[in-house]
């Protein structure tokens, strides 16, 4: 499964980036042509993730995107896959299932 990151300003959305997952790792790919759009229209860039920098990889899910989703050891993590209708926890599912959205910023994730 391929997760797009967004910005979004009004209406308009930009694409950041790309997350994806195989067996064991995390891929990140900067957007080149969205990310430089997003600045250019007032998005600060990505919080933990160098600048210049396009491609990133991590044997865990980069600190970003876990902050979004209720973390594996909470203790209301069940209440919350059951809320979701996951029988499992994964992280990729709950990112796109609750868009990875944070009152108060105005990224997103889509498929």
């Amino acid at each position: 499964m391929d997760l797009f990151l967004k910005w979004k300003k009004g209406e308009e959305k930009f694409t950041l980036g790309k997350l994806s997952k195989n067996e064991n790792k995390y891929f990140f790919e900067i957007d080149k042509e969205g990310f430089k759009n997003a600045v250019l229209n007032g998005c600060i860039g990505i919080p933990g993730f160098e600048l210049g920098k396009t491609s990133f990889e991590s044997d865990e899910l980069f600190k970003f995107f876990r902050n979004r989703i209720v973390s594996k050891e909470a203790d209301n993590v069940n209440e919350i896959l059951s809320k979701y209708s996951l029988s499992e926890y994964d992280d990729m599912q709950l990112l796109r299932i609750t868009k990875a959205k944070i009152n108060g910023d105005n990224y997103l994730v889509e498929e």
